[in-house]
């Protein structure tokens, strides 16, 4: 069989960072922005089937980015306008193939092969497999690569801040393995994995030369973690709990130093706490109602304070969320457009956290809606 897609996509980022007051004329006090970034996509993919068990899929994509913006800077040294043009392409061959094995296990094997104008070939993997233990258990395992592109400005921005065109795309290595079962009306699911990131991109401020780069490939860090899944039934609801646990450390510190810099060398990264824990509730009313309560527990992450340079090393506290949900059917079971009225409620204790120092979070939210037609 043959499939094939074309997608486009468009949207137009503005900012309008004015001064803050009248007498706001002191280093830079204004800046703002407007462009449209657009991306067109091809796709063309066949699959050939060997019965019922296995599939191979060969495939082809086509892509187009580009970007126009332009800017401009108030500063005590004078205005300074700026207009920012670039696009790039991108071509791709993947391979796909999932099958079955002796009736317990199944596999899945891919790879990908991209040709960039800007930072030229990358190949990915991954494998992934089952193995069905008995009727209740089964085990995986996965393993594969992947990248993120630099962004546009990364690798052609100009004037005082200069893009990198050789700039290669980070890499990602990544690996887990689970084991996951039943009993009765009770799961369970505990997987573990590594994930290894390189070449990550990095911003020097002092260079060699007014037109040297200031994006480099530098910086690295591990993460390595553990999640458990626990659903079963309790007092006539549905429950279902999970515990994740995450170590990070920087293993390549780049450009950065001191504790207030982005990457501190076998420190863990920013804003990734190490322990998140969350509790589900849900239960039927009736036979038109479920109501629905969730507690969600994060830990402590570590953060940067950016109001005075050089930033300055932060925590974030560990925090609480409650949230409560109902869903009404409000229509017949035989109608032929249902109705749903839904009520939703996020924070509910009104905790006040911040996910980035220096930006609080939401409050407390309450939101009704009505849903018509199939949820």
């Amino acid at each position: 069989s043959a499939a094939w897609t074309l997608t486009s996509s468009e949207h137009h980022p503005r900012s309008d960072d004015g001064p803050d007051t009248p007498a706001d004329t002191l280093g830079f006090y204004g800046f703002f922005s407007q462009g449209t970034v657009t991306r067109r996509t091809a796709d063309l993919s066949a699959t050939w089937r060997s019965g019922a068990a296995q599939s191979v899929t060969l495939g082809a994509e086509v892509s187009r980015d580009h970007e126009r913006s332009s800017t401009l800077s108030l500063s005590e040294y004078g205005r300074d306008a700026g207009t920012f043009v670039a696009a790039r392409n991108d071509r791709a061959l993947y391979l796909q193939a999932i099958g079955r094995v002796l009736g317990r296990g199944t596999y899945q094997l891919g790879g990908r092969l991209d040709d960039n104008s800007a930072f030229g070939t990358f190949r990915t993997a991954r494998l992934a497999g089952a193995w069905r233990l008995s009727e209740q258990w089964q085990m995986r395992a996965a393993a594969g690569t992947a990248f993120r592109a630099p962004s546009f400005f990364e690798n052609f921005a100009t004037g005082y801040v200069r893009g990198n065109p050789a700039l290669a795309p980070e890499r990602t290595h990544s690996r887990e393995a689970a084991i996951e079962g039943r009993v009765g009306a009770t799961s369970l699911s505990v997987t573990a994995y590594q994930q290894r990131f390189r070449d990550l991109i990095q911003y020097n401020p002092r260079t060699m030369s007014p037109m040297a780069p200031n994006y480099v490939n530098v910086a690295g860090a591990n993460a390595d973690g553990a999640e458990a899944e626990l659903s079963f039934v309790v007092l006539q609801s549905q429950a279902r709990v999970t515990y994740a646990l995450v170590r990070t450390r920087v293993t390549d510190a780049g450009f950065d130093s001191g504790d207030g810099a982005t990457f501190v060398l076998h420190e863990p990264l920013m804003r990734r706490p190490e322990r998140t824990a969350r509790v589900d509730l849900s239960r039927a009313v009736g036979t038109r109602a479920t109501v629905a309560l969730g507690v969600a527990y994060t830990g402590e992450a570590q953060d940067r304070d950016y109001a005075s340079w050089p930033a300055k090393p932060v925590t974030l506290p560990a925090h609480t969320l409650v949230d409560l949900s109902a869903n009404v059917r409000v229509t017949g079971p035989g109608a032929t457009v249902p109705v749903h009225a839904r009520l939703r409620g996020e924070n509910l204790t009104g905790v006040e956290y911040q996910s980035i120092f220096g930006f609080r979070a939401p409050g407390r939210t309450v939101r009704v809606g009505v849903t018509i037609g199939r949820p």
